[in-house]
C-alpha cells in the first residue's frame, strides 16, 4: 500500500515521494523474511514468507555487514515493529558455518603481537619470529628445508 506524501512551503506543492506502509503487514513480534534488494544504505526491499514486500531498515544494534551477507547469501533475516517502521532484528543462523581456511593479507607487512612475542611477515619472503622463549613441539618430525641453516 502506497501513498504519495505531499507539503505546501510557501504557495508551492513539493512531493515527497512514495512511502511504504509496512506497519499494518506486521503484527507484533518477529517475522522471517528474505531480502530481496538494496534500496539504500541501512534500507532493504524485504519478502515476508506469505506476504507481499515491504521495505525494512536495520536496528541500530544490527551491523550493516550481517544485513548485506544476508542479502547476498539469501539468509533468513527475522523482521519486526520498532520505531514505527520495520526493521531487522538480526538473522537467523540455519546451517553450521565451517572455514577450511582462514587468509589474512597484508599488501607489505603483517605483525602478530602479544606481550613480548612478536611474528612478522614481509612481502619478499621474510618471517620474523621474536620472543623470550619458544618451544616447538612436534612429536613426529621437525624438518628444516633451506639452502644454509645458521645456529648462532
Amino acid at each position: 500500500m502506497s501513498s504519495a506524501r505531499t507539503m505546501k512551503r510557501a504557495g508551492k506543492v513539493v512531493n515527497l515521494g512514495h512511502r511504504t506502509e509496512a506497519a499494518p503487514l506486521l503484527g507484533g513480534g518477529a517475522h522471517f523474511a528474505k531480502l530481496l534488494r538494496k534500496l539504500a544504505e541501512g534500507r532493504y526491499e524485504a519478502s515476508l514468507f506469505g506476504s507481499e514486500p515491504i521495505e525494512v531498515g536495520v536496528l541500530p544494534d544490527v551491523d550493516l555487514e550481517l544485513a548485506d551477507r544476508c542479502l547476498a547469501e539469501q539468509s533468513i533475516v527475522l523482521v519486526g515493529m520498532a520505531g514505527g517502521g520495520a526493521v531487522i532484528f538480526g538473522a537467523l543462523q540455519t546451517r553450521e558455518r565451517r572455514t577450511e581456511e582462514v587468509v589474512v593479507e597484508a599488501p607489505r607487512r603483517l605483525v602478530l603481537r602479544a606481550g613480548k612475542s612478536r611474528l612478522e611477515l614481509s612481502a619478499d619472503g621474510r618471517v620474523k619470529l621474536s620472543a623470550d622463549a619458544v618451544t616447538v613441539d612436534a612429536p613426529r618430525e621437525v624438518r628444516l628445508a633451506s639452502a644454509h641453516v645458521e645456529i648462532p
